[in-house]
């Protein structure tokens, strides 16, 4: 006992982060350590009442057992204990592989070795631990010259754990790492899809008292695991137990339908037949790229308030240790993160990312995008048609923004909120221009400026475009068999005005407070509609109904993502947040929805 430091000399001897005072305190804010300490002294002190009030009913003197001894006496005692398995030799008759609380089974309960406690910590030391009949005996594989310090090894820990539990880090620690607390709150139906997916392990009652889903993310350069197995770079940080539970969270109901039908889809892959998709996988690396933004956010306000000191004390550089490596972590997930999702909207071909080049379209890339829609058929007896121009629509939704928001601006549209009410607003200009194209609806009108309808055409030279294979612009074909794949019924229907549309059900249908979305928008549309601005083609009563255009608001609840920059956190900028949508390359279409009609969901 002489030989470790004694209760007087622990606010000066012992470094482990519940003895650090103010100004060592300000190197933890904003790090996992900072909640990490309040949560390990608050489980401390109320071991010590208890433990107080037995001995106090037991008669015994309490006089001696207070805060700051027993506070020694545990720092002692977690930073410098074995397992008990270590004993089982020595003590045949003990049961030494009694698990207690915050312990695997096989680690047993924590004992203490005298003198061997001494011994620092390598990763790099190859050390056996030994327990004899009458010894414990640490093994070295390597050796040890005269002179040189003998290394025990403690596992391989991270600096958080290092820090927390002994009181110092290491600089280039290739076991480090950055810990996030994750409880989801499953529905039901997303508790069973989890316990079917292989990457689910259950978590027994009592580690549940101690540890809730904790995920580690690694730095796939400097971790010595090089990160977690997945095809995606930018997701090879994160545990695929901490991906696939995103998955079930953020899919919305079509890919919850497949998740539900096939949990170990690799929606990560984003290819195969009957996935969920990219636009589940955008979401999710979204998702992590906001989270974790955040936290580094966080991490930088604080920095503020560190000294600028040249000196700072062992404990704070112990801290700063700790705290560089989590911000490195950060700093080179994030900046994967934003490679793929900046890359995502480009329509470059030599994109390094693994998401597909220009499958994802920035409101205002999509407002460009129609001037670009197929042109409709051609009569081939005097090679003229009698369809408005792409450009024509385009023309007419900007008049309709400006007539409605008083800006066609989207900087300023997006700066006022309107950026997914115009995401609905252009779905629906799209679906007027195929059923246009595609004969569904009768043209009523063409303004100046648009192709002349000839006097003798035809009403029936109207051939429907969406079931002919009759465009060659790659974007413009995605576009088509998206929008044929939301106007499935099985997808976003009923549909008014389609011939998709199909008998309502309950369970499949847009929720209150998007059709009294959609009321009021339609309101905010009449000055439009009925004004002298666009040709009647584009702004009869039955293109924009209230119907329309609750679809298109339930489409976009449902399918755009939302991309937040955090490039700008990490300068301390504002973030400015840019929503896509998914113009997915549904090639196998027709499979996916064929065999949604034999699906076992329940999700209906």
């Amino acid at each position: 006992m002489a030989s470790l430091p004694q209760p007087k000399e622990a606010r000066e001897k012992l470094g482990t982060p519940l003895w650090f005072d103010e100004e060592d305190e300000k190197w933890l804010v904003g790090t996992n350590v900072e909640m990490g300490v309040k949560e390990r002294r608050k489980s401390w002190q109320e071991e010590w009442r208890k433990g107080r009030d037995i001995l106090e009913e037991a008669g015994g003197d309490v006089d001696g057992y207070d805060w700051e001894t027993i506070l020694w006496a545990a720092s002692i005692f977690s930073s410098r204990s074995f397992v008990s398995s270590l004993l089982s030799q020595a003590l045949p008759d003990v049961n030494t592989q009694t698990s207690v609380r915050g312990l695997r089974k096989d680690d047993g309960f924590p004992v203490l070795f005298p003198l061997v406690d001494i011994l620092n910590h390598n990763p790099g030391a190859q050390i056996h631990w030994i327990g004899g009949k009458e010894s414990m005996d640490l093994v070295l594989e390597d050796g040890v010259q005269p002179g040189e310090e003998v290394f025990n090894n403690y596992g391989p820990k991270s600096n958080e754990e290092l820090l927390l539990g002994y009181g110092f880090c290491l600089p280039d620690n290739p076991y480090d790492q950055l810990a996030i607390k994750f409880n989801p709150p499953f529905t039901m139906l997303q508790r069973d899809i989890r316990r079917r997916q292989s990457s689910y392990e259950p978590i027994s009652s009592e580690a549940t008292k101690t540890s809730t889903n904790m995920h580690y993310i690694r730095s796939p350069t400097s971790h010595y695991t090089s990160g977690y197995s997945s095809p995606t770079l930018s997701l090879r940080p994160f545990p695929p137990a901490l991906l696939d539970t995103l998955a079930i969270l953020l899919a919305n109901a079509r890919e919850q339908r497949l998740l539900y039908d096939c949990p170990d889809c690799e929606w990560a892959a984003g290819g195969p037949l009957g996935s969920p998709g990219w636009r589940l996988k955008v979401k999710i690396m979204s998702q992590l790229r906001s989270e974790l933004g955040a936290k580094r956010e966080k991490m930088r306000m604080a920095d503020e308030g560190l000294s600028k000191k040249g000196t700072i004390s062992m404990r704070q550089r112990n801290a700063k240790i700790y705290r560089d490596g989590q911000r490195a972590i950060l700093d080179e997930v994030l900046g994967l993160l934003d490679h793929q999702l900046v890359s995502a909207t480009s329509d470059s071909t030599s994109s390094s990312s693994s998401l597909p080049p220009g499958h994802f379209k920035t409101l205002s890339q999509a407002i460009k995008a129609l001037k670009t829609l197929p042109l409709p058929p051609i009569d081939t007896t005097n090679r003229q048609t009698p369809y408005p121009t792409p450009q024509a629509l385009h023309k007419h939704f900007k008049t309709l923004l400006r007539s409605t928001f008083g800006s066609s601006d989207l900087d300023d549209l997006r700066e006022a909120g309107w950026q997914r009410t115009i995401w609905a607003l252009w779905l629906n200009a799209v679906r007027i221009w195929f059923e246009m194209v595609g004969g569904e609806r009768r043209i009523e009108g063409l303004e100046n400026g648009d192709r002349e309808r000839p006097k003798d055409q035809d009403d029936d030279i109207q051939t429907n475009v969406i079931q002919a294979d009759v465009m060659t612009n790659s974007i413009s074909l995605r576009l088509r068999k998206w929008m044929e794949f939301l106007l499935h019924p099985s997808t976003y229907g009923p549909q008014p005005s389609s011939s998709l549309r199909t008998s309502p059900s309950p369970e499949h249908a847009p929720s209150q407070e998007i059709t009294q979305e959609a009321t009021s928008l339609h309101s905010m549309l009449s000055p439009f509609l009925t004004s002298r601005d666009a040709s009647p083609w584009f702004t009869t009563n039955a293109s924009w109904s209230i119907d329309r255009l609750a679809w298109g608001l339930w489409v976009v609840e449902d399918e755009v993502v939302e991309l937040g920059s955090s490039s700008a956190s990490k300068k301390g900028e504002d973030v400015e947040r840019e929503e896509v949508v998914f113009l997915e390359d549904l090639g196998s279409w027709d499979s996916i929805r064929g065999g949604r009609n034999e699906s076992s969901s329940p999700m209906r």
